[in-house]
């Protein structure tokens, strides 16, 4: 009774640290680069909101909202297959519409205050990612 119970235990040691062991694999270069050029590009449509929000351009704002929005959908988004982060990405996905919405109806202090919200959603996610060395 006692070596199939060790060996069931013994299995599940082995299973448990060769999912732990790939989880911790590297990330080829490429990879990192390609990963990282894309995030740029999403800080690059983050820069043109201020943009739009300081010279009160409505068509920028929007146009910049979609771009990010369209970023969360693209294949190099999806870095990570855990709970949080999907609804990390949900909620940026989410409030990127939100802003999309109040630049179509042109609504200065709604644009400000979706901004800041999508910007805190990035903020929360990278951090959630710093803290476990997605």
């Amino acid at each position: 009774m006692l070596k199939p119970l060790l060996f069931i235990l013994s299995a599940g040691a082995l299973l448990i640290g060769s999912v732990w062991a790939g989880s911790q694999e590297e990330i080829p270069k490429q990879d990192r680069v390609a990963r990282r050029d894309y995030m740029r590009t999403k800080l690059n449509f983050s820069q043109a909101i201020v943009e739009g929000l300081a010279m009160k351009n409505f068509d920028t704002i929007n146009t910049a909202a979609t771009e990010i929005r369209n970023v969360t959908e693209g294949e190099l988004w999806m870095v990570h297959n855990t709970a949080d982060y999907n609804r990390y990405s949900d909620e940026l996905k989410a409030a990127a519409e939100e802003l999309i919405k109040a630049a179509e109806a042109k609504n200065l202090e709604g644009c400000t205050l979706r901004y800041f919200d999508m910007t805190l959603k990035c903020i929360d996610c990278h951090e959630y990612l710093r803290r476990n060395r997605l």
